[in-house]
């Protein structure tokens, strides 16, 4: 049985490479954190952010 995460290779480790992967798009700009506080992963053309809270650290939102 294969593993569902995303595989490692594809991992975005910084806020620059997902603004250049999402064209600059004002939701990254803006909403997320210049420092990641979760994982990313970009994958043909698509971006999968993991976004925690501090104030729900066991929920997260994609």
């Amino acid at each position: 049985m294969r593993d569902s995460a995303p595989l490692p290779e594809l991992a975005v480790r910084s806020h620059a490479r997902l603004l250049e992967a999402s064209g600059d798009d004002p939701w990254v700009r803006y909403a997320v954190p210049h420092h990641l506080s979760g994982a990313a992963w970009e994958l043909e053309g698509a971006l999968l952010i993991e976004r925690r809270h501090r104030w729900m650290p066991r929920r997260h939102a994609w």
